[in-house]
């Protein structure tokens, strides 16, 4: 069930919750001004048991804040849940104007976070902040608390789509090759255009990229079937090679999808399919 913009108010949500959750997998309210207030129902519900059947909670841009966020989380944590997909994206408990925070990406990479959970998408607005050194810092805070982690996390699904500079394409790439990312099924990753740092990092990107596609010839990843690589400075047909290693080496059984992208956006330079992997380089 969807609620999308302004459709329901806080005496609405009231009414709505306790009665409509006990029957609901997919729960998805966006755009509507809810707030601590309008959201308490919905925390309560969950908290008197009456969401045993939801998969999926997004919660986007409800004016969710830290009070908020901290009663719904313990109403998760004090009741066995199913749910595999949780959403909080611009809501201002995140920080940065609505996205991830240091503090909570630490918390995501160290496991912190209900252990049914299998996707996560980091989406930090890398067009919102161009220069803002936080972008990739949260990944890199993400990233380091995964590698100090006891075991690795379930999460299926990371779309980094925020500006991966060097250090955080290689703690990627210590990621995979100590088996931290063996449950990952789609990985996008987006590096930092040029004009976001010096053109010594331009090379740094370049090598930390080929870096991490070589770390697939030493680890499988055995459940990735969508690779994506956007904002490749140079190398790409270098990058290609290590990804067809790792193919020929069996370290990629299931990949279907491949897609390259340099720096700037353009048409498909070279695109084709073969033994069920479709390849796609762009300019």
């Amino acid at each position: 069930m969807t609620f999308a913009k302004d459709s329901m108010g806080v005496e609405e949500a009231r009414e709505v919750f306790p009665v409509v959750l006990p029957s609901l997998e997919n729960l998805c309210v966006k755009d509507t001004r809810l707030s601590n207030k309008g959201l308490r129902p919905l925390s309560a519900s969950i908290k008197e048991g009456k969401a045993s059947s939801l998969l999926s909670l997004k919660l986007e841009n409800v004016d969710l804040n830290h009070i908020g966020l901290n009663t719904l989380s313990t109403a998760i944590s004090e009741r066995p849940l199913k749910i595999e997909t949780l959403s909080l994206c611009e809501n201002v408990c995140l920080g940065n104007a609505g996205y991830l925070s240091l503090h909570a990406a630490r918390l995501l990479g160290g496991g912190e976070c209900p252990s049914v959970l299998r996707t996560l998408s980091l989406r930090l607005g890398v067009k919102s902040f161009p220069d803002r050194p936080s972008v990739p810092e949260v990944l890199e805070a993400f990233l380091s608390e995964i590698l100090k982690a006891q075991s690795g996390p379930k999460f299926e699904i990371l779309d980094l789509d925020s500006g991966c500079d060097g250090k955080t394409l290689m703690l990627l790439g210590d990621a995979i090759r100590r088996g931290n990312f063996g449950c990952v099924r789609k990985l996008s990753l987006v590096g930092l255009a040029s004009s976001a740092r010096s053109e010594s990092n331009t090379g740094i990107v370049t090598g930390s990229f080929m870096n991490l596609t070589s770390a697939l010839c030493v680890k499988a990843l055995c459940r990735l079937s969508e690779l994506t690589l956007r904002g490749v400075q140079r190398s790409d047909i270098e990058i290609l090679g290590l990804v067809g290693e790792a193919i020929q080496l069996g370290h990629l059984p299931e990949l279907r999808v491949f897609e390259v992208t340099e720096k700037r956006g353009g048409g498909i330079v070279e695109e084709g399919e073969g033994g069920g992997l479709k390849v796609k380089r762009r300019a």
